[in-house]
């Protein structure tokens, strides 16, 4: 869910949906979802290429895979 963004409901059999619109939280600025953001799992050096960093792993996992088979 995006912060400031209403959450529509819809019931489904048992389970209910919740998903955004694009309509705006009218209260947002006194009752924020998340007023911090949130923290990523892992800090990247300025210097890094994010993309091939993130790529790497999925590789890595890949190639062992085939290599188990």
């Amino acid at each position: 869910m995006v912060d400031g963004f209403k959450g529509l409901a819809k019931i489904i059999g048992c389970f209910e949906l919740v998903f955004p619109s694009s309509l705006r939280a009218m209260d947002l600025d006194k009752n924020p979802i998340d007023p911090h953001g949130i923290a990523p799992d892992v800090y990247l050096d300025k210097n890094v290429d994010a993309l091939a960093y993130t790529i790497a792993p999925i590789k890595q996992l890949l190639n062992n895979e085939q290599a188990a088979q």
